[in-house]
């Protein structure tokens, strides 16, 4: 897996990550993503994001300040259940965990 997937797949996972109901608060999404934060400086920036959800994920790849990360909000209007969200939110564990094990092979 090239840096350009890692770093895709990084911003993916973030991405959807705050698409998720009210799981996704500051909590939560620190748990999930700060072991991988420290490498996102290393990855090639993106292009400047269009929504406030891409805003929020460029932000928190970039090590925005857990101040900031209070501020992020979830959409309400999911439709999902709980269960798809738990689902959801269970692969995007998983996706953080491969990807911090990917970047710290290539360190």
């Amino acid at each position: 897996m090239d840096n350009e997937t890692v770093k895709q797949d990084l911003y993916q996972a973030i991405h959807e990550f705050l698409q998720l109901d009210q799981t996704a608060d500051n909590e939560t999404i620190s748990t999930s993503f700060a072991p991988i934060k420290v490498f996102a400086d290393e990855l090639p920036v993106y292009p400047n994001p269009q929504t406030q959800a891409e805003v929020n994920a460029y932000d928190l790849a970039h090590q925005a300040s857990d101040a900031d990360l209070l501020y992020f909000s979830a959409i309400e209007s999911v439709t999902d259940s709980i269960g798809e969200r738990d689902a959801t939110l269970s692969r995007l564990q998983a996706r953080a965990k491969e990807i911090e094990r990917i970047l710290r092979a290539d360190s």
